[in-house]
């Protein structure tokens, strides 16, 4: 019998598995489709259609800014009116992966711009944020001790106070022979 690595007889890579989970949810997915596709193509453009929407909302209020944006703005509510007038049947799979790549090329400016507010809102003006509370040292401590329980013993003794404990530092000899009144020579 050889030792070391390797997979024994009765064992598989997991990967296998995952592949195979992959192909049936593939296989599923394209069954769905097939039986409903109209169903599907119309739930994506009303999504599509909100989109739109609210991404002309945004390029109109950019309008006020900038005339090109409130020119974007007429030109995605537009867009959008036509889409949505065209009977369901009419699309095909191509048809809607085009409106999709349209509407994701205007959608890209007001996501990162709403994901970069949040995430500002989030570090900064949060309630339970880290950065919002203020500390001085004996609440930090006991902060941290919440935090981390592995300190606790810490600072339950209290090493800031601590004059004769186990948490005193060395003296050097002639620091220890002066307290405890032994004379050394020089």
């Amino acid at each position: 019998m050889s030792q070391g690595g390797g997979n024994s007889g009765n064992q598989q890579d997991p990967t296998f598995g995952i592949a195979l989970g992959m192909i049936f949810i593939g296989i599923i997915i394209y069954v769905i489709y097939t039986a409903n596709k109209e169903g599907i193509h119309f739930v994506i453009l009303q999504l599509r259609g909100i989109e739109l929407w609210l991404t002309g909302q945004f390029y109109w209020l950019g309008g006020l800014i900038s005339p090109a944006m409130a020119q974007k703005s007429e030109m995605l509510l537009d867009y959008r009116q036509n889409m949505l007038q065209t009977p369901i049947k009419s699309y095909k799979w191509a048809d809607v992966v085009a409106i999709s790549s349209y509407v994701g090329g205007f959608i890209k400016l007001p996501i990162m711009l709403a994901l970069c507010g949040t995430g500002i809102y989030f570090i900064f003006k949060y309630p339970k944020s880290v950065l919002r509370k203020k500390h001085n040292l004996s609440t930090l401590i006991k902060y941290q001790a919440r935090r981390w329980p592995s300190i606790t013993p810490i600072v339950k003794n209290d090493p800031l106070n601590d004059k004769e404990g186990q948490w005193l530092e060395a003296l050097d000899p002639r620091e220890w022979a002066e307290r405890h009144g032994v004379d050394i020579e020089d």
